[in-house]
């Protein structure tokens, strides 16, 4: 067996699932295949209706990765060319070819597409259809300037749909651990914006419909940007994929405008990620040796102009519908509809989120924020109580207040600080059922400064692609969460079970077990003095530690003054510790 390189956290093969292929036992339903390559003979299970006996096989050489392939440079540039109405099919899959880390995104990269442009210019890719392909559909890499992608049809392929994506080396201090050190302050680099010109900037992506994309790489997106500047992404359709419909994996170098666009069916076969995803695991994140709330200009090194994400329709099955993690800093989020996933913001700097519609079981998710922090969340409408992680939650931004809570919501009196001029009450919406969330005119939500935006502009607009396009479904307005449990207090430890998403995002935790270690007290039993905060315990003695109520029975059992081989999470890694 191969594999376990196929993203940057490189946590090897799954320990129950696998992908195989060419079994000749499992030859058991409509369009399986199995090669005898001994014998070389084909088997092929047709589906109904179709007589092989006349049925055109066709088959893709495995070194066709892609069919048109653009290349030149910053000094000789490809320029000027329109690609209209081309029907794009059968490349050879790349899974085992993702290889390339980028940056300390999650993401490793196969630098190659269907259609391939390096060192462009002003060129074109019009009303095409790409569909049965094994890897990414457009690929455009490294310098290539006003690259114009619209009005295209993309399904049914095996990895991402457009990828824009710059030469990591363009990067100051670029880090290609997720989780590693950070830069320190005499090795910080304090030139702003890129070493080179090799990354993509001025890009259109607009008005295409993508959907049943990933199929064979999980790790995709409808369109992914990294070290990339001033991507404009507007009026795209896309739904079911697998992780998320638009990736953006640093803040190197922001200025992007993403608006108008209709995602969801996301987030289909993994976790913890968002609709529109993003991290800022930038050269200033968990540096070393600078204040970042005294030293903000370090911030802003990578990032030059704010990203915006205005005007949205977006959906997430298991995650966030904005998901704003790891660093994620100068995003101005507004005018969104979140149908399900609310937004997160996970620490970072100079975010506004603002005039923000979430309707589903999440609504503003806060997990750790850095002092000085600068962010705004304010005028925004929700179903959902804020999710808070309350040991890390030390610092609040600028603002968070004005917003207008529905009544399965409320005001968490816990956190007095925040939200003092916040209202509650029905905000009156016009027609939810049908996806209307303009409220009416005496709606109490007008209060505190929310505005109405226009509910028809999401999605594609070509008549051909309109026609096609399928809506998200709403599903339906929350129901009042229950009280958030307690945490358990044993041995001089504060202990809670893995609950929910927001957990297991702040864990790095793949499912919900394990005891939760959130502080340890001055009542601190000594033989749990190695374990730090926020280490999550999930096993001891090589006996499972599922809950809290496992670790108190287990531990009860134990023989004081013996060895004890715990297994941990800590910092996104599982490790096996012994205390003593």
């Amino acid at each position: 067996m191969e594999g376990g390189w196929q993203d940057n956290r490189r946590t090897g093969p799954h320990k129950t699932y696998r992908y195989v292929e060419n079994i000749f036992e499992e030859l058991d339903t409509a369009y399986e295949w199995f090669l005898d390559r001994d014998k070389s003979v084909l088997y092929v299970y047709p589906p109904e209706g179709v007589d092989l006996s006349s049925a055109v096989i066709s088959v893709t050489p495995i070194e066709r990765e892609s069919i048109l392939r653009f290349e030149g440079s910053r000094e000789q540039s490809v320029k000027n060319l329109c690609i209209k109405g081309i029907t794009f099919s059968a490349t050879a899959r790349t899974f085992m070819k993702t290889k390339e880390p980028l940056l300390r995104s999650d993401w490793a990269i196969y630098r190659n597409g269907a259609v391939y442009f390096k060192g462009s210019e002003d060129c074109q890719v019009h009303r095409c259809h790409f569909t049965q392909l094994g890897g990414n559909a457009i690929f455009i890499d490294g310098y290539n300037q006003r690259i114009d992608v619209r009005s295209c049809l993309i399904e049914n392929i095996g990895a991402s749909a457009v990828c824009a994506v710059g030469d990591t080396k363009a990067v100051y201090n670029g880090l290609y651990k997720p989780y590693g050190p950070g830069v320190s302050a005499k090795d910080m680099i304090w030139k702003r914006g890129a070493k080179t010109e090799d990354y993509p900037r001025s890009i259109q992506i607009s008005d295409n419909l993508i959907f049943d994309i990933g199929r064979i790489e999980k790790q995709s997106a409808g369109v992914h940007l990294s070290v990339a500047y001033g991507v404009s992404v507007q009026h795209n359709s896309i739904y079911n994929v697998p992780r998320a419909g638009i990736n953006i994996s640093e803040g190197a170098f922001g200025g992007h405008d993403i608006a108008y666009n209709d995602v969801f069916d996301t987030v289909m076969e993994t976790n913890d990620h968002g609709a529109f995803n993003s991290w800022g695991r930038d050269r200033y994140w968990w540096s070393r040796g600078i204040d970042l709330s005294k030293r903000h200009e370090t911030v802003l090194l990578d990032c030059m102009k704010p990203t915006t994400i205005r005007n949205n329709r977006w959906k997430c099955e298991h995650g966030w519908d904005i998901d704003l993690d790891d660093g994620s800093s100068h995003y101005i989020i507004t005018n969104n509809v979140c149908l399900s996933g609310g937004i997160k913001l996970r620490e970072g700097f100079h975010r506004i989120a603002r005039n923000n519609i979430c309707v589903g079981k999440r609504g503003l998710d806060f997990h750790a924020w850095y002092r000085n922090s600068y962010d705004v969340v304010s005028q925004n409408i929700v179903f959902a109580k804020h999710h808070v992680r309350k040991n890390a939650m030390k610092h609040w931004g600028a603002l968070i207040d004005y917003n207008f809570f529905a009544p399965t919501a409320a005001k968490d009196p816990r956190f007095v600080h925040i939200d003092k001029h916040s209202v509650t009450g029905e905000p009156l919406f016009l027609d939810p059922k049908n996806l209307d969330f303009r409220i009416q005119p005496d709606s109490l939500a007008y209060a505190v400064g929310f505005q109405n935006f226009d509910m028809n502009g999401f999605g594609v607009v070509s008549s051909h692609l309109r026609a096609m396009a399928k809506r998200p479904e709403f599903d339906g307005f929350p129901e009042p969460e229950e009280k958030e449990v307690e945490p358990v207090a044993f041995e001089g430890m504060l202990l809670r079970d893995i609950e929910n998403l927001s957990d297991l995002s702040a864990t790095g935790m793949g499912e919900k077990k394990g005891a939760w270690l959130l502080e340890k007290t001055s009542k601190l039993d000594p033989r749990w003095s190695k374990l730090e905060d926020f280490d999550v315990i999930v096993s001891l003695n090589a006996q499972p530690v599922n809950k809290v109520k496992d670790l108190i029975a287990i531990a009860g059992k134990l023989q004081r003054g013996k060895p004890i081989e715990a297994e941990i999470f800590r910092k996104q890694k599982q490790l096996k510790i012994r205390l003593d």
